[in-house]
């Protein structure tokens, strides 16, 4: 596979992460009597729905990942992956979360923010050309791609905890 394709795969990684995590946001009903009750159906209905505007952008483009991709289609690509998450930050950020989850709100937004920074800096190594920009970026995807996974579905795990108790 070439280098282009691995890049354009962990690009695509993440998508599916924050898709498989998110769309477990919600999967129980909030503890009735509790001021959770009211607040996390709507919280909850409007994130799911951020998410899956986001899985509808970004499945399109993890279809373009091939054994053929080169240099200038993962540019394209790895620029069409950022603009999706900078999409799907700035519509979380107009969501106004329950106090029982604003923190992990506010964490999950800058785990995301921080992903964006790193395709839109693989894309200029790939821009750039060169084997050795190359490899930064995709190094730096890589490990990025690694711990943003891993942070999201923390974040989604403890916020499902504290919204469904």
């Amino acid at each position: 596979m070439p280098r282009a394709a691995v890049l354009l795969a962990l690009a695509s990684a993440l998508g599916a992460a924050v898709v498989v995590s998110s769309s477990g946001c919600g999967g129980a009903k909030p503890r009735t009597g509790t001021s959770r009750a009211s607040a996390a159906p709507s919280y909850v209905a409007r994130v799911n729905a951020v998410e899956r505007d986001f899985a509808r952008a970004v499945k399109p483009l993890s279809a373009t990942v091939t054994a053929t991709t080169t240099a200038g289609r993962a540019r394209v690509t790895l620029g069409r992956f950022a603009a999706a998450v900078r999409a799907l930050v700035d519509r979380l950020r107009l969501i106004n979360a329950p106090p029982a989850v604003a923190s992990l709100h506010a964490r999950l937004v800058t785990e995301l923010s921080r992903y964006e920074r790193v395709l839109m800096r693989a894309t200029r190594l790939v821009a750039a050309g060169g084997s050795t920009a190359f490899g930064r970026g995709e190094r730096a995807l890589m490990r990025a791609t690694q711990t943003s996974a891993a942070g999201i579905d923390a974040t989604i795990a403890a916020m499902n905890a504290r919204l469904h108790g």
